[in-house]
């Protein structure tokens, strides 16, 4: 993956709206495959929380790209083949990087002035799957394999977008959602491994506008001792309130420097959240 914008000013509402929009297409070609596939990455805090109802300094910067979470049970019978035949007939295809390489993840659609990657991902389903390889689903189509993202599937929320599309019309569809505590745990992951701004931030916005209830109602639906949900305990501790660089980091993407008052405020936020699931 590219390396996100290190701070709020690179991201413009245009591109979240083109995300958004890439979405609803996706949804409305694909249909009832839909419920094989979970939306995670930068696009859930915005979906999850009402953007319309916070004042501008609240309300999430956005993404620019759509990460689509697949579910094992498409390897098992073969729904893999019309996701990706219903794709290409759109226009979307494999991304070509720089000398030829094919990313095979990462599927773009549209023109160079405002292409728009979706990635997409999938759960180990073995023990020779580890996190971070790339799973081969078909010539063309393949997924990152990430930790914990069988999560996304519990709980998820059902989310309906309505917008409107390039030709003129309003599409509502709805779409699956990676729910506040799976998100978590992906998030606290993701920032451990890339050391990301923007990972650091989506962590910090959850945390800050979900309401700590939920966030406890989601761990609960987590099978007991799930690894990653520990893990991503863990790491959450270590990164943010052992250390200081995810604090740091928050406040480098909101304002472009250290600022005491945001990174007090993680802290507070991540703290609370710890003791509040044990």
């Amino acid at each position: 993956m590219e390396p996100k914008p290190r701070q709020a000013g690179g991201y413009q509402p245009e591109s979240v709206f083109r995300v958004r929009r890439t979405l609803l297409f996706v949804a409305s070609k694909l249909g009832d495959l839909m419920e094989e596939i979970v939306v995670v990455g930068g696009l859930v805090p915005y979906l999850l929380v009402q953007q319309q109802a916070l004042p501008g300094p609240r309300r999430h910067v956005g993404t620019m790209d759509l990460d689509l979470g697949l579910s094992l049970a498409i390897l098992d019978d073969g729904r893999y083949q019309e996701i990706a035949e219903r794709l290409r007939a759109e226009g979307f295809r494999a991304e070509q990087k720089s000398g030829g390489r094919i990313h095979r993840q990462t599927w773009v659609v549209g023109n160079d002035a405002e292409k728009i990657r979706v990635d997409f991902l999938i759960q180990p389903n073995s023990k020779q799957s580890r996190p971070g390889r790339v799973t081969n689903i078909e010539h063309d189509l393949a997924a990152i394999t990430v930790e914990g993202l069988d999560l996304a599937f519990r709980g998820q929320r059902k989310i309906l977008v309505t917008d409107q599309m390039p030709n003129g019309t309003t599409l509502t569809r709805g779409v699956n959602v990676a729910a506040p505590g799976a998100f978590v745990v992906l998030k606290a992951i993701a920032f451990h491994q890339r050391g990301e701004n923007k990972d650091a931030y989506d962590l910090f916005y959850i945390l800050r506008e979900v309401d700590r209830v939920e966030l406890q109602a989601d761990f609960r639906m987590f099978p007991p001792g799930h690894p990653a949900a520990t893990r991503a305990l863990q790491l959450l501790h270590q990164d943010f309130i052992a250390s200081d660089a995810g604090r740091a980091q928050v406040a480098e993407f909101i304002e472009g420097r250290r600022n005491d008052a945001i990174e007090s405020d993680v802290l507070a936020h991540v703290t609370t959240f710890l003791r509040s699931v044990g």
